[in-house]
């Protein structure tokens, strides 16, 4: 049950944000659509990937395999 409540609250959480920035009259698809925006997190993207390629990946995939190991 409590998961639910966390839940409900993220989705309220996202509508308030959402009636906040309409209140303030900031449009949201301009503001994503900008080239600005997008070069931005395009940056951040390709910052996301190279963290999991190179740092995240391999010891993520050790222990996956060694925790599927031990329950098998």
């Amino acid at each position: 049950m409590t998961k639910n409540k966390g839940f409900i609250r993220v989705i309220i959480l996202v509508l308030v944000a959402i009636l906040i920035l309409s209140y303030l009259k900031i449009d949201l698809r301009g503001l994503v659509s900008s080239d600005t925006t997008q070069g931005n997190l395009s940056y951040v993207w390709s910052f996301i990937q190279h963290v999991w390629y190179d740092y995240i990946k391999t010891p993520a995939i050790f222990i996956l395999n060694s925790t599927l190991h031990f329950i098998q």
